[in-house]
């Protein structure tokens, strides 16, 4: 199974996130730390196996930034075919897998996942570091049941299951709620049948019958038990042989191996190879001889057919001279035509140039014209000054425009706002309207009370009236009640407070404080209707008319007070009179709008001054720069009347501005430099032509000096004579040439013979060191040598294991003596005709137990002979039932032991597998320096074996090497598993911290190589780990988070 994409829609910090760039190898997912990478990783594990329940502790993932809680994953299985895992956390969804169709293919985890569960899936797939660093997270049960399981072949009901399975039906016989028959109730019924029989039959045969059965179920219990003790210790002894008897097989073969076996003394540990290297070494140096020798006579005859013409290296230096002049006469000569072009095309632009400035200037005029830096500086100066003015007018002008238009509109906001001024708030001021706030507060919480207190003396008055007498037989019927008025107190202080809430934008906390007085109004009101319901007992100085006076006038006086009170209230808020708790909410309301229209007015009042004060300061601005414009142009009318005065002691046009004096000064440059280019033509055409009269003179001579005719031309006599010596010079080069080669076969030819007769001096040397004579008695000691050394090895492990089975070195002769006379087909077949007697045995001993308690309880009675007789046939019936039911329950047991037989039998067969593959990556990892895992017989520890052969225990390991061996095993679980059920991806969360560089690289090597058969996501927050990932993988794909 591999991920294909991830969509979470709501787990933890993630929120409608997806990943779909998911490689089918290899996946980094960089991020820093609280990126989310634990989260993904937990996200991977629920969708996949269910979320915990809330009751549970640690950590939920709650979607923090909204979203359902779960989403889904893409898998692709081992068949290529594509589904869609969904989970989410609520119930009512539950898991769904469907295909790409999105047609459902159930519930069940095993379509996708093979028979891999939770526990199996996080300990061995999934793992963070905490995982890591133990391997009691490897040797729970249900990991190495699930791999078990796997190995078996049984994937879908695996081994666990089935043996829970024969557990059940085995207690099921003796437990109670089950369908079956169960031993117990079977017994009892006899029993009791027994036990009615007995009180039945009175006869003293019987009854001696009965003792007598009884004495021989006794008797019968006491032999079955002495012979399942002896059985029991024979079948131990013969499992404890059989466990080790491949060991045994393979010492005994090593030892008539080894016996038989003619070991040289000494061979050198590479010998065979030492042998082919110089047998191929000789042969190389005599193939290389013999082509040395073809090669020299080769070279001897080709430098004798050479012959030199030595008058050409005499003129060897004139020659050269000549070539390298060639191409300077060849340029001399092909350029006159276009010197003279070029000539004429300058005189022509010279003129132009002088007639484009002034018609009346000359060459005179030109060279008299000053036309120096210092003076082109001068205009440059003048020019600069200009422009600057010009551009600082400029920038003033529009920065002056902009202040403009920025008062303009500062007054039309101020007319705009001026326009949204609330009517009639003239006359209210701040503290006018806090005042009518406060009391309508005050106001709104008094109205209540004095309604109550009204009521409250209307009672009083009506009980005043009662007589005593009657009052005392009413006061069984009469209700305690609490005072109503505090819970609409309340009602109204929370209506207040959310209009202060929304006057006051804090409408959040407005509306928490009336929901919280709101559900404690309800409350109130709650708890006085209970009161009320209760009859309280009365004080005796409460029934008379005197108490109830003064508490009427106690009322009154209250009454009073809070009328004035409220009276003082409805004043300040402008009511006529005392009204009533709905007009002093409507009175509420207004306040709250007449708040927001004056803080409104208040609010546009201050933005209006603002806006003034800056129209003032900008108005300041604009005065400002009407002076600096002002300025400026004083100054361009001082530096103008300056240019004048230049242009006039130039002797330029009064109405040339700066630019056009520069275009000036770039002409009569241009044209002094079309002038200059005449008189360099001129010298350079009169220099070209004495050049070539010259070369022509010294060709004519050389070829005189070396016998060759010419060729009618200064250019093909020079080539002639180069044709010619070049031709002599190679003549030379490769005879030298030949004579260096020959001096270098002949040393090459020596070296290769003093090599060959080393190679076999060593040769013969190698020999003589094994003690042999020839190549085919070297090549047998070497065999003979290699078969020694495995036997050793096979030997040396197979004794160390025959010693741990014998525990007491003491006994170890007389064990293996004991091995050498016996059988193991003898053994297996003992074992096979034991272990079913052993459980016929504790059956039987059952049997005869229960059969002993329902005899004696029998022979404490009996009764009539005619009911002797039906019980005796349903004791008969029920002993056929407990006959069939021990029957099946044997073969039960039987089942359950075979299959604990074949557990062990994988454990010890299938089980190194596992430590095969984490041997090979632990190698791996430690650069070699350990070789070997091991897992001894019938232990649960681990060892490492070193370059050594010393063995290590793995808690005496460094905790960065234990982390790579537990790494190493977890990748020997993986592959053993994906051999025998579906590949699941591994999921990595940063479990390589503890390493050190050099093996952390390989470990990233071997986690490359593990993602050819089974997906890798790994999960990191380094970056230097995430290269080396990449490095190891180039085409693992890299996601940032």
């Amino acid at each position: 199974m591999k991920i294909r994409d991830i969509h979470i829609d709501g787990f933890g910090i993630f929120h409608n996130r997806s990943l779909s760039d998911i490689s089918p190898h290899l996946t980094i997912i960089l991020g820093d730390n609280e990126s989310g990478k634990s989260t993904l990783l937990a996200f991977i594990r629920r969708v996949l196996f269910g979320f915990p329940s809330k009751r549970k502790g640690g950590n939920h993932y709650e979607p923090l930034n909204g979203g359902e809680q779960g989403g889904r994953i893409g898998v692709t299985t081992d068949s290529n075919r594509d589904y869609e895992i969904i989970r989410y956390e609520k119930k009512s969804k539950g898991l769904l897998i469907q295909d790409k169709e999105g047609v459902s293919a159930g519930n069940a985890l095993t379509v996708v996942a093979g028979g891999a569960d939770q526990a199996f899936f996080e300990n061995v797939f999934a793992f963070g570091l905490g995982e890591l660093e133990s391997f009691d997270t490897l040797s729970d049960d249900a990991v190495q049941n699930r791999l078990m399981s796997a190995g078996a072949g049984v994937t879908k009901i695996p081994v666990p299951e089935v043996q829970k399975l024969l557990d059940k039906h085995i207690e099921g016989y003796y437990k109670k709620g089950t369908r079956k028959p169960r031993v117990p109730d079977i017994l009892k019924q006899i029993s009791d049948n027994e036990g009615t029989l007995s009180t039945i039959s009175e006869t003293q045969d019987e009854y001696d019958s009965l003792s007598t059965e009884l004495e021989e179920i006794e008797a019968n219990t006491g032999r079955l038990i002495t012979e399942k003790q002896g059985m029991e210790r024979t079948l131990h002894r013969n499992e404890n042989i059989i466990h080790i008897w491949d060991e045994w097989v393979t010492f005994e073969e090593t030892e008539e191996i080894l016996t038989s076996l003619d070991v040289p003394e000494s061979f050198p540990d590479d010998g065979i190879q030492q042998l082919h290297m110089i047998d191929a070494e000789i042969g190389h140096a005599e193939d290389r001889q013999r082509e040395l020798v073809r090669r020299l006579e080769e070279e001897v005859s080709e430098a004798e057919n050479i012959t030199i013409d030595d008058r050409l290296f005499y003129e060897q230096d004139r020659i050269r001279a000549l070539e390298k002049k060639l191409t300077l006469w060849e340029a001399d000569h092909a350029s006159l035509p276009e010197i003279n072009a070029d000539l004429t095309v300058s005189e022509k632009a010279c003129t132009e140039l002088l007639k484009s400035i002034d018609p009346r200037w000359t060459t005179e005029t030109l060279l008299s014209f000053d036309a120096s830096l210092p003076a082109q500086h001068k205009v440059l100066q003048y020019q600069k000054q200009l422009e600057d003015i010009s551009k600082q007018k400029a920038v003033l002008s529009t920065e002056l425009n902009q202040y403009e238009s920025l008062v303009s509109s500062e007054k039309d906001a101020i007319e705009r706002r001026s326009g949204e001024l609330p009517d009639g708030m003239s006359a209210l001021s701040e503290d006018k309207l806090q005042a009518q706030e406060h009391a309508l507060v005050e106001l709104t919480e008094a109205l209540p009370a004095l309604e109550q207190k009204k009521k409250d003396l209307s009672s009083l008055q009506e009980e005043a009236a009662k007589r005593t007498e009657a009052f005392r037989e009413q006061a069984a019927l009469s209700k305690v009640t609490l005072p109503t008025w505090p819970g609409y107190l309340m009602a109204g202080a929370a209506i207040v407070g959310l209009g202060i809430g929304y006057v006051t934008d804090a409408l959040l906390l407005g509306a928490i404080f009336c929901a919280v007085l709101g559900i404690s109004t309800l409350v109130y009101l709650k708890a006085a209707s209970v009161a009320s319901q209760k009859s309280p007992d009365f004080p005796e100085e409460e029934t008379n008319g005197a108490g109830i006076s003064h508490l009427i006038e106690e009322r009154r006086e209250e009454i009073t007070s809070l009328e004035t009170t409220a009276h003082r209230l409805a004043e300040m808020c402008e009511f006529q009179g005392i009204p009533s708790v709905q007009a002093a909410s409507r009175k509420s309301i207004e306040l709250l709008e007449l708040r927001k229209a004056f803080e409104r007015k208040m609010a546009i009042t201050g933005e209006i001054a603002h806006r003034q004060q800056i129209i003032s300061g900008l108005e300041n601005k604009i005065s400002e720069l009407h002076g600096k414009i002002g300025t400026e142009k004083a100054e361009e009318e001082s530096v103008y009347a300056e240019w004048q005065e230049w242009l006039n002691g130039a002797g330029l046009d009064l109405s040339l501005s700066p630019s056009s004096v520069e275009k000036i000064f770039t002409l009569s440059e241009r044209a002094s430099e079309k002038y200059r280019e005449m008189h360099a033509l001129t010298t350079k055409k009169e220099g070209k032509i004495r050049a070539t009269d010259e070369f022509n003179d010294e060709v004519t001579a050389a070829i005189h000096a070396c016998g060759i005719s010419s060729r009618g031309s200064p250019e093909a006599d020079v080539s002639a004579l180069t044709d010619a010596l070049e031709e002599q010079l190679a003549k030379r080069r490769a005879q030298e040439s030949h004579r260096k080669e020959i001096g270098r076969l002949h040393r090459e030819s020596g070296q290769e013979d003093e090599l060959i007769a080393a190679k076999r001096e060593g040769r013969r040397d190698l020999l003589r060191s094994s003690h042999a004579d020839t190549r085919e008695e070297f090549l047998k000691h070497a065999e003979t040598t290699k078969i020694h050394k495995e036997c050793m090895r096979r030997r040396t492990e197979a004794e160390h294991r025959l010693k741990v089975a014998a525990d007491n070195p003491a006994v170890y002769d007389a064990f293996l003596e004991e091995l050498r006379q016996t059988g193991l087909h003898e053994l297996e077949d003992m074992n096979a005709t034991i272990s079913p007697r052993i459980i016929e045995i504790e059956n039987e001993i059952n049997i005869l137990q229960q059969r002993h308690g329902s005899v004696a309880q029998r022979l404490n009675g009996m009764e009539n002979e005619d009911e002797a007789v039906l019980l005796r046939m349903n004791i008969a019936a029920l002993t056929g039932d407990l006959n069939d039911a021990s029957r099946e329950w044997a073969k039960l047991v039987i089942a359950r032991i075979m299959l604990r037989k074949g557990i062990e039998k994988y454990e010890k067969e299938r089980q190194p597998a596992v430590f095969k593959e984490a041997e090979r990556y632990f190698q791996s990892v430690t650069g070699g320096r350990y070789i070997r895992v091991i897992q001894p017989i019938g232990s649960d520890k681990i060892l490492v074996e070193d370059q050594k052969g010393m063995r290590i225990p793995a808690a005496l390991l460094s905790r960065g090497t234990a982390e790579q061996l537990y790494l190493s095993l977890r990748f020997g679980y993986i592959t053993e598993y994906g051999n025998h059920d579906e590949h699941l991806p591994a999921v990595f969360d940063d479990i390589l911290v503890n390493f050190d560089p050099e093996r952390r690289q390989r470990s990233c090597e071997a986690i490359a190589e593990l993602s050819n058969k089974n997906q890798v996501i790994f999960f990191t927050c380094h970056p230097d780990t995430a290269q080396m990932l990449q490095s190891a993988r180039p085409d693992a794909r890299l996601i940032e988070l």
